[in-house]
């Protein structure tokens, strides 16, 4: 019974292998295509952009990080203070939202109370914080936005191209296919293996009967094996 049940099992094992590798020769014809180029070109562009995301949230966070203490002293005095503790909070994606750059009122606010002296940070650090006030008052707040809203409007743009490539989806079903075969194959796998120590375990029994019946018939005498191993 053991033994047909593995026969059965091998049997399926051999043809998920067999789909399995039918699906990856499907995979490597697609990977030769002209639509499987465009494919990886959009991937690359999407990827340089991602970069390019990256490195402008770069700067956001860096030009904000270095006003952090100066923002946060002057947080407890502004009147309006909603933006400034969304930035506190996450520059990030409070820059993000602030479409409007409503935090350069704030900012003003700030620099107001810097050259009052009313934030009683040492000159140098004062300073420091008044450059990069003025640096806001230069555009550079502006070029960020902008750059960050083209960034995203060029990665949907592009991300709703791979969506609409055929072969995008063709290569998730084969990938996806992949991976329900894999999942089948070790399972049946687990199942062989499950049946084989069973079936090792019930031979084991059966030596052990055989050695009692030996030893009883020649010597006389009831033995009791409690384990045995091979040599």
């Amino acid at each position: 019974m053991f033994q047909s049940e593995i026969l059965i099992r091998e049997k399926d094992k051999k043809q998920f292998e067999s789909h399995i590798k039918e699906k990856e020769e499907k995979l490597k014809e697609l990977k030769e295509s002209k639509e499987y180029q465009n494919y990886q070109e959009l991937e690359e562009e999407k990827s340089k952009i991602e970069k390019e995301i990256k490195d402008n949230d770069h700067l956001v966070f860096s030009y904000f990080s270095k006003l952090n203490k100066a923002l946060r002293r002057y947080e407890r005095l502004a009147l309006d203070n909603k933006w400034i503790t969304n930035y506190l909070e996450d520059n990030l994606k409070a820059f993000r939202k602030d479409s409007n750059l409503e935090i350069k009122n704030s900012l003003q606010g700030l620099k107001k109370n810097l050259l009052e002296g009313k934030l009683n940070f040492e000159d140098k650090q004062n300073n420091n914080f008044l450059e990069l006030i003025e640096r806001s008052e230069t555009g550079y707040l502006e070029q960020l936005s902008n750059k960050s809203k083209e960034l995203t409007e060029r990665k949907e743009n592009i991300i709703e191209k791979i969506n609409n490539n055929l072969i995008t989806n063709q290569i998730n079903e084969i990938h996806e296919g992949q991976d329900r075969l894999s999942r089948k194959k070790i399972s049946v796998q687990d199942n062989i293996n499950s049946i084989k120590s069973k079936l090792e375990r019930i031979d084991l029994e059966k030596i052990k009967e055989e050695i009692k019946e030996k030893v009883k018939k020649c010597l006389k005498i009831e033995i009791t094996i409690t384990s045995f191993s091979s040599p």
